[in-house]
């Protein structure tokens, strides 16, 4: 979980972890991973891209040594990986080619949270910020540990996902996602956050540079997300 600043050259000058700021994200497993990586978190965990999106490349691992199994987005065919839109399970010398090949492009290892749910399903919610502030959220529900609509997630119902959160985390988790959101030199900022299940502490996942695209979605004035974005930037750029 690592957020940036960048110059007017837009050379990247600083890091600061998210958690440092006060962020609260999930456990991450101390670097370098190597091969012991099922001894890190003796629960599920995520071994994520570094500079992933959309759950590309994302493997889900529990259990542990001959009993370590995933769910993953990653295929293996005819000597190449490929980032697919089906979740398969791996064990084994399959998995462990899957492991490795992540590890070397680069990833991190998450500590999984278990997520609040409703009506038997996981549910998490995509915060869409614009300029530092949040202006949609729209919450993704599966019965996958992945909720990403491409994946099989749908859109939750608002009210009733709404309903299920207590209001002080609620917002807690709108301002730790606004907080995320504010660490980019970025208009616009879509921040995945989860409420862990039964205590519903908010959890930044991750910050998404293009995080805003959801076809029919409309707020309660009937405007679309890109309607708000352009009129914001031409307010913000004196065109209002």
């Amino acid at each position: 979980q690592v957020a940036c600043q960048k110059d007017q050259m837009g050379q990247l000058i600083n890091f600061v972890s998210l958690a440092r700021v006060g962020i609260p994200v999930p456990e991450l497993a101390p670097g370098p991973l190597d091969l012991e990586i099922d001894a890190l978190f003796r629960n599920t965990s995520f071994l994520k891209l570094n500079s992933g999106s959309s759950a590309v490349g994302i493997v889900q691992l529990t259990g542990s040594g001959p009993y370590l199994a995933s769910t993953t987005t990653v295929a293996f065919v005819d000597g190449q990986f490929y980032n697919t839109r089906h979740l398969q399970k791996l064990q084994g010398e399959n998995l462990w080619r899957v492991i490795n090949f992540i590890l070397a492009e680069g990833a991190i290892l998450q500590a999984a949270i278990p997520m609040a749910q409703v009506w038997g399903q996981n549910f998490d919610v995509r915060v869409v910020c614009l300029y530092g502030e949040p202006i949609a959220t729209i919450f993704r529900v599966s019965s996958h540990p992945m909720t990403n609509l491409h994946l099989g997630g749908r859109r939750g119902d608002w009210a009733e996902c709404r309903a299920v959160i207590p209001t002080r985390e609620w917002l807690d988790g709108l301002d730790h996602a606004t907080s995320a959101a504010a660490c980019f030199d970025s208009a616009i900022a879509g921040v995945d956050l989860l409420f862990e299940r039964g205590t519903f502490k908010p959890f930044v996942l991750e910050v998404n540079a293009f995080g805003d695209f959801f076809p029919g979605w409309l707020n309660s004035s009937g405007q679309a997300i890109p309607h708000l974005e352009i009129e914001a930037t031409a307010r913000k750029y004196g065109f209002l």
